[in-house]
């Protein structure tokens, strides 16, 4: 499993021109996952992402948690 996580000020997944999903400020998650992962594996990544002090907090300081603030989570995948 791997994953490749970028803040964004916004964030979208369009397929065939339809909008299928998007979010304004927050993280964008590209996540690769195999046969081999497992529920602990998913567990252990998902606690790692949503732990990341990557956001600003009352100070200016990238000190916050994307739980901490109010932020969005936008996964894409692909098959």
């Amino acid at each position: 499993m791997r994953a490749v996580i970028q803040r964004v000020s916004q964030a979208g997944v369009s397929i065939h021109g339809v909008v299928k999903g998007e979010i304004q400020q927050g993280l964008l998650v590209l996540l690769a996952i195999e046969d081999a992962d497992t529920a602990e594996d998913i567990e252990w990544l998902s606690g790692k992402i949503v732990r990341l002090r990557i956001f600003n907090d009352e100070q200016g300081l990238m000190n916050s948690k994307c739980g901490c603030v109010a932020r969005c989570y936008f996964g894409a995948t692909q098959s």
